[in-house]
């Protein structure tokens, strides 16, 4: 490995500088105070203009929607965005089902679907978890069923995060109730401005919207299937599927969609804020910070996020999720009563790591999923759950 530095041409330098510029005027407080109170996922507004600059999927080609930039040139245009808070939830998932049409749809569907979303005029919400199943996504209820040249859905989904922006959902249905679970499942793309489609708010601990959605009887064409019909498992886990890149363990996995990013990110500015405050003296002249217990403490949050930064995809979920919930709760201790206020102060960061940390071992499937992932597929051990031994014959 080359930890020698890299070196850079005058276009990318400039393009760095215009990245940071463009981000300086436009992630004003006000859009930041919004998503800190609503925690919806995406700023619509802003969401576009970065697709017009082409700062969505950079390295796609100009007609494609992006700018052709080299690797570097997308890696300093990702740690910008995330430097500034962008909200990119909804750029994330609009992603994810991106790759996955681009290996899977159809031809007519690739062309009116991709370039929209690389330019930032579409956003696709992830449609997969329902009321009765989570991790187990092989047992969803929403159905589809054969209306002609097309389908109709019912069901619903839980979980759907910044689908109130979106203008699609993708859905995974059940088209063949007779087969075996993992079959039988098909992948649609459901306009959510459908009749028979309705998005609910929910509001989380942490402070972020999310959504259940629900689909009565809704007309979804057939050019909007994404994948065979009854073959939904093999494009949502395959090497190019949406699942899989969330997972982190796909071919093509996203740096950073499996919350991964987000959670060391809530964590980073929740250190921040507690050095801050301990550098602070009190009316005696005394800072926390000269205190070699509290030094400490600090030092291991960050240490730790360090560590979680660089682990590799699938084991940095279970990594970061682990040094989140722990680091927040240590900070919250540190910082005692400060630490729970939620006023916009500088403590305030703290507070909302604390219960932001408890949903992100559920978001995206479940730290213990991802466990059996790790020891069955990158550890060779045997399965956690053996299948069931085959009934006797009866006499």
């Amino acid at each position: 490995m080359d930890f020698g530095p890299i070196e850079m041409n005058a276009d990318t330098i400039a393009l760095w500088h215009s990245v940071r510029s463009f981000l300086d005027e436009h992630v004003t407080s006000g859009l930041l105070e919004h998503e800190w109170s609503c925690g919806e996922g995406v700023d619509p507004h802003l969401h576009r203009l970065l697709g017009e600059q082409g700062w969505l999927e950079p390295m796609l080609a100009i007609p494609d929607g992006g700018i052709e930039a080299s690797p570097i040139e997308s890696t300093i245009i990702e740690r910008e965005l995330r430097a500034h808070d962008v909200p990119m939830v909804a750029h994330l998932s609009s992603k994810m089902v991106a790759d996955t049409v681009r290996a899977h749809g159809s031809d007519q569907l690739k062309r009116s679907i991709l370039g929209p979303i690389a330019r930032g005029e579409v956003l696709i919400s992830l449609g997969y978890t329902e009321p009765d199943v989570g991790s187990d996504l092989a047992n969803v209820a929403t159905r589809a069923e054969r209306d002609g040249d097309g389908w109709t859905l019912t069901g619903q989904k839980l979980f759907t995060t910044a689908a109130q922006h979106c203008h699609y959902c993708f859905v995974l249905a059940r088209t063949d109730p007779e087969g075996p679970p993992h079959r039988g499942l098909t992948m649609f793309l459901v306009p959510t401005p459908s009749p028979g489609v309705e998005i609910r708010a929910i509001q989380t601990l942490g402070g972020e919207r999310t959504n259940v959605v629900f689909f009565d009887g809704v007309r979804v064409p057939d050019d909007l299937r994404v994948g065979d019909v009854h073959a939904g498992w093999s494009v949502l886990n395959g090497a190019d599927g949406a699942l899989s890149a969330e997972h982190g363990s796909g071919d093509e996995a996203l740096d950073g969609t499996t919350l991964n990013w987000k959670a060391l990110a809530v964590l980073r500015r929740a250190a921040d804020s507690a050095i801050e405050w301990a550098a602070r003296p009190d009316p005696a002249g005394c800072r926390p910070i000269d205190d070699p217990a509290v030094r400490r403490r600090l030092a291991r949050v960050l240490v730790d996020l360090e560590v979680a930064g660089v682990a590799p995809p699938v084991f940095s979920r279970v990594i970061s999720t682990t040094v989140l919930v722990a680091g927040a709760r240590d900070l919250l201790q540190l910082l005692g009563p400060e630490g729970q206020t939620d006023d916009g102060s500088v403590c305030a960061w703290v507070s909302h790591a604390y219960r932001f940390a408890p949903g992100t071992g559920i978001y995206g499937g479940t730290i213990d999923i991802f466990r059996n992932m790790i020891a069955e597929q990158r550890l060779g051990l045997p399965r956690s759950r053996p299948p069931r031994p085959a009934k006797s014959a009866k006499a």
